[in-house]
């Protein structure tokens, strides 16, 4: 009965191991040149920026690997007008068992500024404000 207890134990501890979940989340606020590629010079030029407010999340297990990115980019021209504002929401699991990707994105485009953005580092209340925002535009997208 003692070794059927320890067959059963390592059996356990084995499962369980493989389903160890490593979680990361990640609440960010940054701005970005926005490149194009010109005809002529072959070179890339701004063509404007975006400023972003973005939850991105990763799981890993031995198994598996999850990507889930939540964002609102508002985009700029080169001189600072206002262009256009992308919600965005992306989801990618990669099976690391038969390397196979899958993904699924859920996309709107707005037509006024929407982001909150900090010139500096934002403390603790900032970063669940940006959380809050981001989370208040991904709820209101359609689902597919």
């Amino acid at each position: 009965m003692k070794s059927f207890m320890c067959l059963v134990s390592f059996t356990c501890l084995l499962y369980l191991s493989g389903c160890n979940t490593q979680t990361y989340e990640a609440v960010e606020v940054f701005q970005i040149d926005l490149l194009e590629l010109s005809d002529q010079s072959k070179a890339y030029d701004q063509s404007g920026y975006k400023i972003v407010n973005s939850i991105t999340t990763t799981s890993e297990t031995r198994n598996m690997l999850k990507a889930d990115i939540k964002a609102i980019e508002d985009h700029f021209d080169p001189n600072g007008n206002y262009v256009k504002t992308v919600i965005l929401h992306s989801k990618s699991t990669l099976n690391k068992l038969n390397d196979t990707l899958t993904d699924h994105q859920r996309e709107e485009i707005l037509d006024q500024p929407s982001t909150i953005f900090f010139e500096e580092e934002f403390n603790e209340a900032e970063r669940e404000l940006v959380k809050a925002r981001v989370m208040e535009f991904i709820d209101r997208l359609p689902t597919n």
